[in-house]
């Protein structure tokens, strides 16, 4: 049902779908390596795939893994990535991750980054202008962003002009494609996008521990 152009609810369903999010601690482990800079802080990454590949698997461990030892703010719009109960993450995103549960990404990006002194900020599925927005303040704030967004190659994010515009911005340093070629998490390559990142890649079609 639209009202003035936008989607108000909806009616007459045939089925239902629920998502069930699913924790693999440690799934990120062989991937943590090539995420970090020099001076031990994480590189702003892009991860890359279709859906069903274990990107918000991976994201959600990436933060729990980064929050051991930096302040992480996790922007989860949809509840996917901490599954917060009464402001209580029901999934392990870290003991020192500050969640903004149902929070617009862009508007809680630029929150975290001027309230809670985030070293990382993280959020899953961008692609709108006001997303790009608030990644390119994180980043010129001096803030990391690791978040997702889906596609099969850099070929086709370079077709959309929003992603194009925010690759060629400098403001991500890696991409990590992933893929299911041997199951869901199966590392594709690691592309350094910013010269000023670190040339690390991971063995083509290598797969990250624990997903399936």
């Amino acid at each position: 049902v639209l009202e003035k152009g936008h989607i108000k609810t909806m009616r007459d369903f045939s089925g239902l779908a629920f998502r069930v999010a699913r924790e693999v601690i440690g799934c990120s482990s062989p991937l943590l390596r090539f995420l970090i800079g020099e001076r031990g802080l994480p590189l702003s990454t892009l991860l890359v795939s279709p859906p069903r590949c274990g990107k918000t698997t991976l994201l959600r461990d990436l933060t729990r893994s980064f929050a051991n030892s930096l302040n992480v703010a996790l922007v989860d719009e949809r509840s996917e990535v901490a599954a917060c109960y009464r402001g209580v993450p029901q999934l392990d995103v870290g003991m020192r991750t500050d969640v903004l549960d149902g929070c617009p990404k862009a508007s809680g990006m630029i929150m975290a980054v001027r309230a809670l002194a985030p070293q990382l900020v993280v959020a899953d599925e961008i692609g709108r202008p006001a997303d790009i927005e608030a990644i390119n303040e994180c980043v010129n704030a001096g803030v990391a962003v690791i978040t997702t967004v889906h596609a099969h190659t850099l070929e086709e994010l370079y077709r959309r002009p929003l992603m194009a515009d925010l690759m060629n911005s400098g403001a991500f340093q890696l991409a990590v494609l992933l893929s299911r070629r041997h199951g869901p998490g199966t590392v594709e390559a690691i592309h350094r996008l910013n010269p000023c990142a670190e040339p690390q890649r991971r063995p083509q079609g290598s797969k990250l521990a624990g997903i399936q």
